[in-house]
């Protein structure tokens, strides 16, 4: 899996032996939004084409591509570290982290649909939250949040329960850049104020 950056927008690119080409999507958006190439030039040209064109047609229309009507700030990781965690997800969900194994390697459950189901993986912060400060996962039509402090999920018998262990995983190399994030997005009368580490 490869990714391609453009105007502040990501794509996830894969190669489809069976067409003869290369798939792009853009992630991060609430909308589904693909082009394709038959080699690297011409797919380097489609996304280029799609992210102008997507733009411009947010723009005509009013649209905000990020967000719903609430003031919302969407993590602007850096490409790696978002695609860090749906790369891991899509491996297959974890069972058992490394050190919870006697010989210090993660027991992963592999499942064959989660090749094909990538996409849609997006992480939030609303600027006007409730407590405990937290972040949102979306993935595959599944969403919950989970504590900045220690990935803990705030709906633990809710959606993406299966992902809690790959997401608890990457919180712990990006704990920094979440707190970066929701003391970024607090406004004057957020309930919640910023987190101090």
């Amino acid at each position: 899996m490869n990714i391609m950056k453009y105007k502040n927008h990501i794509a996830r690119v894969e190669f489809d032996d069976e067409d003869r080409v290369f798939i792009g999507r853009l992630v991060g958006i609430d909308d589904i939004v693909t082009f394709h190439g038959s080699n690297i030039d011409d797919l380097e040209t489609a996304f280029h084409e799609m992210v102008e064109h997507y733009l411009e047609v947010n723009e005509r229309t009013g649209k905000v591509p990020y967000s719903d009507n609430l003031r919302l700030w969407t993590i602007e990781f850096d490409s790696d570290c978002l695609l860090a965690l749906e790369e891991d997800m899509a491996r297959g969900h974890i069972i058992k982290l490394a050190e919870e194994c006697d010989d210090g390697n993660e027991l992963v459950y592999m499942e064959k649909a989660a090749v094909g189901k990538l996409g849609g993986l997006k992480m939030q912060i609303y600027s006007n939250e409730h407590p405990p400060p937290h972040f949102h996962v979306k993935y595959n039509g599944e969403e919950n949040s989970f504590k900045i402090d220690d990935a803990t999920p705030l709906h633990p018998n809710g959606d993406l329960k299966k992902w809690f262990k790959n997401i608890k995983k990457w919180h712990k190399k990006h704990k920094i850049e979440l707190v970066k994030a929701w003391n970024k997005s607090r406004p004057e009368n957020c309930t919640v104020g910023s987190i101090n580490c």
